[in-house]
Parts: structure tokens; sequence; C-alpha cells
């Protein structure tokens, strides 16, 4: 109706009463149809909201575990998918989901991953449900790399970006204590990448000092305009560093980095220990505060009736328990990546606590049985069949000194989903006796593993018995072998 308004088909332009009266009718007809076109589509909209909220949510609900998402409902738009997924919210209080509504969104939006899996807004979404409803940050992360590679539009990209930056100043918050929100985050990293530039700068010029006077004949003019470009860019990268060390105080890897600058360039080690020592000081204040998560249980008042329905204090409780005992306790992330561990495993394992955090737990575990250990956790975080969680199973365990022990082991998942699950392993070591040796053999009779006993029965270093057969350390070899 707009384009016969401005149009004016089958009318006379010359005669201003006939356009008039057209325009009159035409407008007096758009307004008439603009409520029962409102209304119709009122109607419309709700009629499809509530065939998606009943009828397909339904099939959803009723439909028997594991079958397939093509034979529940095939959803044709990822904007089906969402509308779908939205219609299950359902909120216990002002600040929690439903549970049983979370995972019934979880089955729609798996479900549009099965059929719609080519398609950026569905991994995008899949993505934001890990990370806003699930709290599955690195999940989240890893789902939304694979959109990238759908050939998204402009609008996906941009949710993408948005994403990738929350994720970067997320990882960095824990590595410089500074970004608080997105804005002091891209402020630090902008006097970061200044200072470090700045002492780019500075050894560059000392660089070039010295390798003209590695020259058979040199100027002394060069020789002066290299001297003064190397004390300019050295002052400036002073000037630059306390600037930058005045906005950012708490940043222990400014301070190093400063410290590293005095020391090297300035040829201050005294300015350089001072500086130094500060930035160390708070970053292991900054891993302490990181890694004792339990540090603040106590300080927790639970009100009357509702200490026995909090779970997760539950958990955290338990598991402080167990870092008091004398047992051995290793937790560990979805990377099978040493988180923290308590003193009993320091002792056990005889490593140091800052040693073990950070490294691989293979690391603990003697081979064969550790070149396997990444792929049954990369296999339980992909499917979700756990093999040995909550199961008390009789292990080995290797030594600082390379020999091995029998142990105890318990596994049990106490938090996350998918990459971001968390894991402890409780280690307790069996008896020993100093009348026994024990020492581990495959079925072809190659030895794998011995104890510091066997170690020391045979005056061999442990990892000089591995591959060796046992038949070469008796008398008896073919009597053994039969």
């Amino acid at each position: 109706m707009l384009t016969f308004l401005q149009f004016l088909p089958n009318v006379d332009r010359s005669d201003p009463e006939a356009v008039y009266a057209y325009q009159q009718n035409i407008t007096i007809g758009l307004w008439a149809g603009m409520g029962p076109a409102f209304l119709w589509g009122a109607v419309a909209s709700w009629m499809r909201l509530s065939y998606f909220t009943v009828h397909v949510l339904r099939k959803f609900k009723e439909a028997p575990p594991g079958t397939r998402a093509k034979f529940i409902y095939r959803f044709r738009d990822p904007r089906e998918v969402e509308i779908v997924a939205r219609c299950c919210r359902k909120w216990v209080d002002e600040d929690t989901l439903d549970k049983e509504s979370v995972e019934l969104a979880e089955k729609v939006l798996r479900a549009g991953m099965s059929l719609l899996p080519k398609e950026p807004y569905m991994v995008i979404l899949m993505s934001s449900f890990l990370i806003d409803v699930q709290g599955s940050y690195q999940s989240g992360y890893t789902v939304l790399q694979t959109a990238k590679k759908l050939r998204p539009n402009f609008l996906e990209r941009f949710a993408i970006f948005a994403r990738e930056q929350a994720h970067t100043q997320k990882a960095s918050s824990g590595k410089t204590g500074q970004a608080a929100d997105l804005v002091s985050y891209v402020e630090y990293m902008r006097n970061y990448r200044l200072a470090l530039r700045a002492h780019t700068d500075a050894l560059i010029a000392i660089k070039g000092f010295w390798k003209l006077l590695t020259r058979h004949d040199v100027s002394f003019a060069s020789l002066a305009n290299a001297v003064l470009q190397m004390d300019t860019t050295v002052l400036q990268a002073e000037k630059v560093y306390r600037q930058v060390l005045q906005r950012h105080v708490g940043s222990w890897r400014l301070m190093k980095m400063y410290a590293r600058f005095l020391e090297v360039i300035k040829n201050d080690p005294w300015s350089a220990s001072h500086w130094l020592a500060e930035g160390e000081e708070l970053q292991a204040a900054e891993e302490e505060a990181k890694n004792n998560v339990f540090s603040d249980l106590d300080k927790v008042e639970l009100e009357e009736g509702e200490g026995e329905d909090n779970e997760a204090i539950r958990k955290a409780k338990a598991l402080r328990a167990q870092m008091e005992d004398v047992r051995a306790v290793v937790v560990i992330n979805a990377k099978a990546i040493i988180q923290t561990v308590n003193q009993a495993a320091c002792e056990i394992f005889g490593y140091a606590k800052n040693d073990m955090r950070g490294k691989n737990v293979r690391g603990l575990i003697p081979s064969p049985f550790a070149d396997h250990h990444d792929q049954y956790v990369a296999s339980y975080v992909a499917t979700g069949k756990p093999s040995i969680l909550d199961l008390t199973t009789e292990f080995v365990a290797l030594h600082r000194e390379r020999y091995v022990f029998a142990v105890l082991l318990t596994v049990t998942k106490i938090s996350g989903v998918g990459e971001d699950s968390t894991f402890m392993g409780v280690v307790e070591p069996l008896p020993k006796s100093e009348d026994v040796a024990k020492c581990w053999v495959m079925a072809t009779g190659s030895i794998i593993s011995v104890d510091a006993v066997f170690s020391d029965w045979f005056a061999f270093k442990p990892e000089d018995l591995l591959g060796t057969y046992v038949s070469g350390l008796v008398v008896e070899g073919k009597k053994l072998e039969e």
C-alpha cells in the first residue's frame, strides 16, 4: 500500500483533487489494515510458540533415552532450536534454574547440533549455553572454535569475537590481577605491550652499538650516534616502565619484566633484586590464594535449614577433609594437569608442591600406564562414560627417584562438565615389608616397574631395569619361563 501511495497507479497526476482523494483513501486503508495485520501476526506468533512449547517439548520429554534426534523432531533452522531451548527455562528462584529444565534444554540443543552441525549460529548457540547456563567456560570456548571454520556471517563473526575477547580477559585476569572488566583488561594489555616495545627497542639499540664495535673500521660519528641512540632508548624504556608500574601496581608480571630490564640493560642488580623479590612475593600470594580453595570454608555461615541441602558446600567440606588426611590427594583438570595437592602427596611422591602444580599427572604414573592416561581422560570428557571413577583399585605410583610403589587409588569427579571437569585422586600407599621385593612384569617377561626394595636387593637403579627381562636376574631362568 505504501508503494501505491508513492507511485499513484491509474491516477491522473495532473488533477490535484484526484491525487489527494487517492492518497487519502490509501492512507485510511493503511491505518485500518494495521490493526488486523498486527492481531493476525500476534496470533500466528502465539500459535507457533505454543506449537514449540507444547508439541515439540513434549516429544523431547517423552522420548526414550538414546533416541536419535531426527526421530524426535527434525529441526530445519537453528532459530527453531533456540526457541525450543528458551521455552525450557524454569526458575527455582531469582538466580537458580531448575535442574531438570537445564537438562531438557541441553537435550534439545544437542539434538540441534546433530541435525545442523554445519550451521555457525547453532554452534554459537551451543557454546553460549555451555558458558552462560552450565558455567563450562573451557568447553564452550572449544565448541566456539568450530564455528569459525563454518563461514559465519558478519553478526556471527562479531558474536564469536565478543566471546573470544571475554575468554582472553578471563584467561589473563588470573595472571595479571588487573582485568576486572574488559576496559581495564584492554588498558592493561596496551600498557604491557608499550613496556615490552620500549624494552625491545633498548635491546636493539644495545645490539647495534656492540655490532659496530665488531667492525675493523668504525667512524667516531657513527659510534657517537649509536651511543646516543642507546642512551635515548634506555631512558625512554625507563620512563615507560615507571609510568606503567604506577598504573598497575599489583602486576607481578610487569615487576619481573622491569627487574629483568634493570639487571640486563641498566646493569643495576641491586634494584633488580628488589623488584624481582617484590614481584615473586605478589605471585606467590596470588598462587596461594588461587590454590588454597578450602581456606575460607570455615568462614561460611550457613543459614538454618540450608546446610544439608547445599551440595556444593558438602563437597567442599569432604574434599577439604581429604586434603587434611594422611593420604595423598591430587586434583587435576580435564587435561590431566595437576591443580593442587596436599602435603601428604608431596611426602609420598617426593616432590615439592610447586614442582607438581601445572604438570601432567602422568609424571606420577609409571610406563606403560602413563602412556595411555591422557587418552583415558580425554575419552571420559568426550563420552561421559567412566571406567575407574568412584572405584578403589590397586595400582602403582612412581616416586621422584624413579622407583614404583603399590597404592590403593580412588578417583572421583568433584565438579564441572566436559572440558571443565575436575577430578580428585586419593592415593594410599600399601604397607611395605622389608622382606618382600616387588617387580611388575609384562606377559612377555620384560620388567616395567620395580619398588625400592627390589632395586636395593639387586643393586640396580630402577631405570636400568626397565625393559630388561626378569629371567636375566635369576639363576634358573628356564624354570621361571616355564
